[in-house]
């Protein structure tokens, strides 16, 4: 378990940290005879928590923390402390957790978003499996997405189920914030519908849901253009092609349309990238 655990993460660069706990003598019934073995199981009760997370020094495997996984305070950000345990625990089902400040160790903290799954028993949950999602790095692979399109003019959101802002090109500084807060105009776009092209009085916006298939939820993408960059496009195509500004209109309106559907591919791709490994780990180990 402990190697599954570690090489999974090594193969999947994209998740910061995976992890599986388990209830007491979840594991095979024995665990109490395993109180401080070592690194691969809790020393205070003997119970099996596997935790290793990817570091600039390489991976790094921590022991459990048997308390830690029944805190039920709500953070600030609406969600209890051990959410990450609790929420596959006690619902015997997938989850996607909101995101949130995360201290890795004394003074140093990153913003997480963690995907889990319940390790199932006899048709009981005893345990989950979970990856965490650092979020200035799914930040970072948005900026780069954001450069190609209209020449890194537009900007790109992500949002979570509940309204938080996971990564943003606009809004870097608002992480974890609600977008209703931050951009009300932007937020009140987000109907819930599959995809949505919407022209705004300053810019074009469009809308799309990202599957989450490891745990079963959205997180919406929304990509905005000012018009005044499709209307720079605009300008030129009407000086070299002089055929009114009506044809001129649907042809930029066209491509900008093509270009947004282009970058919301490209951020599927990447979110699907980062989300997937949840699957295949469940797949491996995380239904028994």
């Amino acid at each position: 378990m402990q190697q599954l655990v570690q090489q999974s993460l090594v193969s999947n660069e994209h998740i910061s940290a995976l992890y599986s706990e388990f209830e007491p003598n979840g594991y095979d019934g024995l665990d109490t005879q395993s109180i401080g073995s070592g690194l691969h199981s809790s020393s205070q009760d003997g119970t099996l928590g596997l935790y290793w997370v990817r570091t600039d020094e390489g991976l790094q495997q921590y022991e459990g923390d048997p308390d830690g996984r029944y805190l039920t305070g709500v953070t600030e950000f609406g969600q209890r402390e051990s959410e990450w345990y609790l929420c596959s625990l006690e619902s015997a089902g997938s989850c996607a957790l909101e995101p949130y400040l995360y201290e890795i160790e004394p003074g140093v903290s990153e913003l997480m978003t963690t995907l889990t799954a319940p390790v199932i028993s006899g048709g009981k949950a005893v345990g989950i499996a979970g990856a965490d999602l650092n979020l200035p790095a799914i930040q970072k692979r948005v900026a780069r997405i954001a450069k190609s399109i209209f020449e890194g003019r537009g900007d790109i959101h992500i949002i979570s189920p509940a309204g938080r802002i996971v990564a943003s090109t606009a809004y870097e500084a608002q992480l974890t914030e609600m977008l209703a807060q931050v951009d009300a105009e932007l937020a009140r776009q987000d109907t819930g519908a599959e995809k949505a092209v919407v022209q705004l009085e300053d810019r074009l916006v469009a809308v799309a849901q990202i599957q989450i298939n490891a745990t079963g939820t959205r997180w919406p993408l929304i990509i905005s253009v000012p018009n005044a960059v499709i209307m720079e496009d605009l300008l030129a195509l009407q000086s070299d092609l002089n055929t009114g500004i009506d044809t001129a209109m649907t042809r930029m309106l066209t491509l900008s349309a093509g270009l947004i559907l282009l970058a919301v591919l490209l951020i599927y791709l990447v979110v699907r990238a980062v989300t997937n490994p949840l699957t295949g780990c469940v797949t491996r180990y995380g239904v028994w």
